[in-house]
């Protein structure tokens, strides 16, 4: 893979890290809140099997708030 040249830019203090490192830096992986409407979901995405079970419980929790047909 080549190295890529990139403008970035916000308001405030930021930092651009290769994926492969986000660890290193105590993010990625998964770890965190998301929120989704009325959802919010905190925890540790560690393998396909997690993600496949967090989707679905996402879906069901939209169902239920009627966010979804």
């Amino acid at each position: 893979m080549r190295p890529t040249m990139a403008k970035i830019g916000d308001a405030g203090p930021e930092a651009v890290v290769p994926l492969s490192k986000a660890k290193d830096f105590g993010f990625g992986g998964g770890n965190g809140n998301l929120h989704i409407g009325q959802i919010t979901i905190h925890g540790d995405i560690s393998s396909k099997e997690d993600a496949q079970e967090l989707g679905r419980a996402i879906i069901r929790q939209a169902r239920l708030q009627g966010l979804t047909a």
